[in-house]
């Protein structure tokens, strides 16, 4: 059968009867028939399929039909040997028809045509008939009844035959068509009757078509295939049969039938072409492969094949594939393949091939004619099957513990076998979750058809698959993964494994690279430095366009002169100093200078060189720089107010600070070396951590307190805290000061003083205590003393006015007990105050 579908369809199609035939000679088997081939014979397409040629045109008596018979057979032969068309006119077979008990007679013209591979073997041969009786019983009627040469081409054959057909004079001209020339021609009837059918034939064809009708008109049947040209502009591809119409033992006239083969030949050529994909597909592979009929004929051979199994192809196709391997039948194989045939699923197995002494890998898949058998020398893997379960356990281990995520499926069922710990943790899916899924869970919607076609290209042949592709995590999140895949065999035949790094921070790190580029091709364009090349001698190579606003002229005008000639006389020194130790480090920032350009004003710049002229792209000393001459200004500002601090701190022992809140940068008067002995107070500003000081008990309330200033905006500052000295000692301070913001409510800087607080603090800390002291005593005398003093003062009373119910020794007791007793009280006293804390305690 033709492998190509279309050509099939077209072939069974065709209204032309058609055959089709096993190049095995002498038999030429029957393969199939089309619909046309069964109505034209009133045969079931049972009573064809698998009879000889020539059973179904028997070989009859006689010695004119002996000829016609040597004649078929050699138009078979040639097309299967030559492998080319072969035609034989007028063949006289009679059929039995509607079950009539006498055979009707039957004239026909038949072509045989090769169908061949991309190796230019014969894979069948397709044989064509046209039933011509009508035109041979009407020739015949014409010379026996002398009927006019208008009346034979006037005859209803034209309308009911059903192939295009014309009447041609002898000078090629047209004398009538049926409607089916008509419509082929896409031509009017009348236009046609009017003109010769010859200017229809191209130039590439019109010497054979010729020759052939100038053989036509001298009595012989031609058959060829040519092209013709169509009204409408159309190029078709025709066959044509000129038969001359002999009346009376001369000819008249010419009768052509015409054949449109156009879409047979473009099916043809398709499946050629489709045919070449097919073999140069499977010669490319690395695995042997061969085709089979369910009758177990080698049809298709490949050279992976030739070399694995030692046995070339043109010694096997078209042969039993068990007569070749006889012993191969006591093994899996011959079960394998049958069951592949009743049940149309394939199978894989690995089986000994004692013949050539070797293990082979086998996948066994059904296709319509029979088998396709995928094959290869599995001897040393099942040699080493050994060894790789051996080492099967290191490979789980590396397996679980790797930090990428993999995973492990069949590649039949697509169902998870084994997923690790980075999985897990990476898709969200628990191991559980994983087992109860397939892979096709793991790709988004728009991505099944990339699935696919891994699958199809590379997992169910067992390649080897590096790839970029978009999984989808549990919480539906889509990550960019790198995935390697590749068979598993050590788990089992059909299991494949994929690791998948997940790359999707390298993606957006790579885009946000090119982000980063393009606004670095911005900023060098439009930024507010200036970027500039030079040559090694200081030559500007390039300057970008940011030069108007940072030197305020055009980057033409430097475009070719050298830096050096803008540069203050005073600062020229100490810029070509920078340059020349650009031998020592390849980058180095150079201290400010004043370059001069226009009308002599000169302006503050700071530049970073850096050089690059080994760079292929660069080829130069690159300058990125800034106009600093705003800071110069301020920073000379701030040398002038610090003086004026430090002047001011003098006539004070407080610790005067400037904070730049911009910067985060802090300077500070001499008052505070004097107040903390920090050597800070040069007269440069300092970059001392206020909050490092400060003691820890006191840092956050004093960071609350800046925030809370920053954020309502107050301008007035005052906090007492514990401030570090130098010496180790927290040093109790009192801190005043303001903010300053500018327009936009922006805090600008903090200006204020550090008092040392410390000696007062102490002090009123001691009189505080002394205070409490105080008021003790004081508490004592009032409360403690008064008790023993009133009890004395009432004996005293009793002395005085006893009346004899106590004796005075009774009361000089208790007058002496008490007297001692404020003698304890005093003695108490004097104790108490000789404990008072001495001061700073």
């Amino acid at each position: 059968m033709p492998a190509n579908d279309r050509l099939v369809n077209s072939y069974k199609s065709s209204a032309t009867p058609c055959l089709f035939l096993l190049p095995d000679s002498p038999k030429f088997t029957v393969i199939d028939a089309n619909e046309a081939y069964l109505r034209a014979t009133g045969k079931q397409l049972s009573q064809v399929i698998g009879c000889r040629m020539f059973d179904i045109f028997p070989e009859g008596g006689g010695e004119e039909n002996q000829k016609r018979v040597k004649a078929f057979r050699s138009a078979l032969e040639n097309a299967f040997r030559l492998k080319k068309p072969s035609k034989v006119r007028l063949q006289r077979y009679d059929l039995v028809m509607d079950g009539r008990s006498e055979a009707q007679t039957r004239f026909w013209n038949t072509d045989t045509t090769p169908i061949m591979d991309a190796n230019g073997q014969v894979l069948y041969l397709v044989h064509t008939i046209v039933d011509v009786t009508d035109f041979v019983t009407q020739q015949s009627r014409g010379e026996k009844e002398g009927q006019s040469l208008h009346d034979s081409f006037a005859h209803p054959l034209f309308n009911d035959y059903p192939e295009a057909m014309a009447t041609l004079d002898l000078y090629g001209n047209f004398l009538d068509v049926n409607k089916i020339f008509a419509d082929l021609s896409a031509f009017k009837r009348e236009d046609l009757l009017s003109i010769s059918f010859l200017p229809l034939i191209p130039e590439v064809d019109f010497q054979q078509v010729f020759e052939a009708f100038q053989k036509s008109i001298k009595g012989e049947i031609q058959n060829l295939e040519s092209q013709a040209l169509t009204a409408d502009g159309k190029m078709l591809v025709l066959n044509l049969t000129f038969i001359p119409i002999i009346i009376n033992n001369e000819v008249l006239g010419v009768y052509m039938i015409t054949k449109d083969l156009t879409q047979l030949r473009e099916a043809e050529a398709q499946a050629e072409a489709k045919q070449k994909q097919l073999v140069e597909m499977m010669e490319s592979i690395q695995d042997g492969f061969f085709a089979m009929d369910q009758d177990w004929t080698v049809t298709y051979w490949n050279k992976e094949a030739e070399r694995i199994l030692n046995t070339p192809r043109s010694e096997i196709i078209g042969k039993n594939l068990w007569d070749f391997f006889p012993t191969a039948l006591e093994y899996t194989f011959i079960d394998a393949y049958r069951k592949v045939l009743s049940t149309k699923e394939s199978v894989r197995f690995d089986e000994y091939l004692p013949s050539k002494n070797m293990w082979l890998e086998v996948s066994a898949y059904p296709n319509n004619d029979g088998l396709s058998i995928y094959f290869r020398d599995a001897t040393v893997r099942i040699k080493a099957k050994q060894e790789l379960q051996d080492t099967k356990e290191r490979y789980e281990k590396l397996f679980d513990f790797s930090p990428f995520p993999i995973w492990v499926y069949d590649i039949k069922t697509l169902r998870f076998l084994a997923v690790n710990a980075a999985a897990t943790e990476t898709y969200g899916y628990s191991e559980a979750e994983f087992m109860e899924m397939d892979v096709r869970f793991m790709y988004p919607p728009d991505e099944q058809h990339v699935l696919q076609q891994i699958l199809e290209e590379k997992a169910w042949t067992r390649k080897v698959n590096k790839a970029q592709v978009r999984l989808a995590k549990k919480s539906g999140e889509i990550l960019t993964a790198e995935i390697l895949s590749q068979p598993l065999t050590t788990w089992n035949d059909t299991a494949r494994i994929i690791v998948a790094q997940d790359i999707t921070d390298r993606i957006k790190a790579e885009e946000a690279l090119r982000a980063s580029e393009q606004r670095f091709k911005a900023l060098v364009q439009d930024g507010s430095d200036l970027t500039a090349i030079l040559d090694l001698s200081g030559t500007f190579k390039y300057v970008s366009p940011s030069t108007k606003r940072v030197l305020g002229v055009d980057s033409e005008m430097l475009m070719h002169k050298n830096i050096f000639e803008f540069i203050h006389p005073e600062d020229k020194a100490r810029v070509v100093e920078g340059f020349s130790n650009l031998g020592i480090s390849k980058s180095r920032r150079l201290e400010p200078f004043r370059v001069v350009i226009g009308a002599k004003q000169h302006r503050w710049i700071e530049i970073f060189i850096t050089d690059l002229s080994e760079e292929h792209a660069v080829g130069g000393i690159v300058i990125n720089g800034r106009d600093v001459t705003q800071r110069i200004n301020n920073e000379r500002k701030i040398r002038a107010n610090l003086e004026h601090y430090n002047r001011i701190s003098r006539a004070t022992v407080d610790a005067i600070y400037d904070w730049d809140l911009q910067t985060n940068r802090l300077t500070w008067s001499k008052g505070f070396q004097e107040i903390f002995g920090y050597d800070c107070c040069d007269g440069k500003d300092q970059t001392l951590s206020w909050l490092d000081l400060v003691h820890p008990e006191d840092q956050q309330q004093l960071v609350d307190q800046i925030f809370i200033h920053l954020r309502d905006k107050k301008t007035r500052w005052k906090q007492q805290y514990r401030f570090l000295a130098a010496g180790g000692i927290y040093k109790a301070v009192i801190d005043r000061g303001f903010f300053v913001f500018n327009a936009s409510g922006e805090p600008e800087r903090m200006i204020g003083a550090m008092q040392d607080a410390t000696e007062r603090l102490t002090y009123i800390s001691n009189m505080e205590q002394e205070h409490k002291y105080l008021k003790e005593i004081s508490w004592m005398q009032s409360h403690v003393v008064r008790a023993p003093l009133a009890r004395i003062m009432g004996l005293s009373e009793l002395l005085t006015y006893n009346e004899g119910k106590i004796t005075n020794k009774e009361l000089l007791s208790h007058l002496t007990d008490s007297a001692r007793e404020l003698d304890q009280i005093i003695t108490a006293i004097l104790a108490e105050t000789d404990k008072k804390p001495e001061p700073g305690n």
